[in-house]
């Protein structure tokens, strides 16, 4: 049952002087409670209240914050001047109406609330959400909020016989933080946005391609290096997923990097020859993770440099073929044969060995008769290697010519040398040095 309006003329029937003592004083709301007929409500006549719900009733029409008191079963409301602004076209009707069918529309919050208070708990919200509509029910939705309470009442035998509920609307509060917070979000996205910019325009003049891939591993941008690396325009490739634009990468070692980098959030870096769909690329790869599961890719074709490399070491094994045969050739030579450069003795034969009575190129090595190639020498270290045949003295390295080859000169002078034999005797050779074509590397060749 609801309320009727202080307009129609049943309500002023009801009133009579037992309202005095509930509803005395001066204020809009008492006024409006003096003139209704609190006998067509379900809370009767005002003068058969019990003495709790008269005392409840006085203390909220006295309130200076918003506040309705909800009694009995059926919540049945009284409301001051403070909360009757909240009601707008559902005041006065809202006067002794039951809650429920006032506010319709917030119920299905409100009645958990309710029950919860009537079984004794005290309930306090803070800037909760009240989708209400106050200007009927064909009126337009408005998103109220409010900082709320709900206490129980006890009525004359001590148990719960009411809601008091006291409200401060802060809608405006509410809604000026949330205009705040959207325009920091709004500028926040601006700043986003203007940094992704500038990324995108570095990204577009690096010279390594790029490719942004999703969690999906479909293509979301490309630079301007793949367009000019693939021979493919960007529509060609953003949108499609990887292995369909490049579907002979599926089951390759890309595909495998790729997958392995979006599950471990781990950078990859790899070299990769890929044929197909035309291409024929030796690529070196990096590939990131990206923020949304995605893999960043930036890859640079090698194939110059692979080529190049290719042709270096095919170089250098063929020099070591050519250096292996030239060593066979010379081992095979029945004469004694030396190579000498500057900081060593890089070869001597078998017979150059037991000429000079040493087992092996590291015994002779370690005699030092690499102080042979030391042209600032006066004389060579070792007297039992290069003597003067007339007086069995040092011979300066200069003057003979083995120095002179050290020195550039080619030289086919023959000479005789003492040299240690096998059973350690002077034994005279017969040679004739010759340098290397490299100045630095030259070597006499000693018999």
């Amino acid at each position: 049952m609801g309320a009727r309006s202080v307009t129609e003329g049943a309500r002023g029937n009801g009133a009579s002087a037992s309202h005095t003592d509930v509803f005395a004083g001066r204020g809009a709301m008492r006024a409006q409670c003096r003139a209704l007929d609190w006998a067509a409500t379900p809370l009767g006549p005002a003068a058969g209240w019990p003495q709790s719900l008269r005392t409840a009733a006085a203390t909220v029409l006295g309130g200076g914050f918003p506040m309705v008191l909800l009694w009995g079963p059926d919540l049945v409301q009284i409301y001051n001047d403070g909360y009757a602004p909240l009601l707008a076209a559902k005041h006065p009707d809202g006067l002794g109406q039951p809650t429920r069918e006032c506010w319709p529309e917030v119920w299905r919050i409100n009645a958990p609330i309710y029950a919860r208070v009537r079984a004794g708990e005290t309930v306090a919200l803070e800037d909760a959400h009240y989708p209400v509509r106050r200007r009927g029910p064909a009126g337009p939705a408005e998103d109220l909020y409010f900082t709320i309470s709900y206490s129980p009442i006890p009525d004359d035998m001590g148990d719960v016989g009411g809601v008091l509920v006291m409200l401060l609307d802060t809608t405006a509060q509410v809604v000026g933080r949330a205009g705040q917070a959207e325009q920091a979000e709004q500028a926040e996205q601006a700043r986003l946005e203007a940094r992704l910019e500038a990324t995108a325009l570095v990204l577009e003049q690096v010279s390594d391609a790029y490719v942004l891939m999703d969690a999906d591993f479909r293509i979301t941008a490309v630079n301007a290096s793949t367009e000019r690396v693939l021979g493919r325009a960007r529509s060609d490739l953003v949108g499609r997923t990887h292995w369909e634009a490049f579907p002979a990468s599926v089951g390759t070692e890309p595909e495998r990097r790729y997958r392995r980098v979006a599950a471990e959030r781990a950078a990859a870096h790899f070299v990769h020859h890929y044929v197909g769909e035309g291409y024929d690329f030796h690529l070196e790869i990096d590939a990131y993770p990206t923020g949304d599961e995605g893999v960043a890719v930036f890859w640079r074709d090698i194939s110059e440099r692979m080529r190049a490399s290719a042709a270096v070491e095919a170089a250098r094994a063929e020099a070591e073929t050519r250096a292996a045969t030239l060593e066979a050739v010379i081992e095979s030579i029945p004469d004694a044969v030396v190579v000498v450069r500057p900081d060593a003795i890089t070869l001597a034969n078998r017979a150059a060995l037991e000429q000079l009575g040493v087992p092996s190129l590291e015994a002779l090595r370690a005699l030092g008769l690499s102080a042979v190639a030391q042209p600032a020498a006066s004389a060579l270290p070792f007297p039992d290697v290069l003597l003067d045949p007339a007086t069995a003295l040092p011979v300066p390295l200069a003057a003979t010519p083995i120095g002179r080859a050290l020195l550039g000169e080619r030289s086919h002078a023959q000479f005789l040398l003492p040299a240690l034999g096998p059973a350690g005797a002077d034994a005279p050779v017969t040679g004739g040095p010759a340098p290397r074509p490299v100045r630095v590397a030259a070597a006499p060749i000693v018999a």
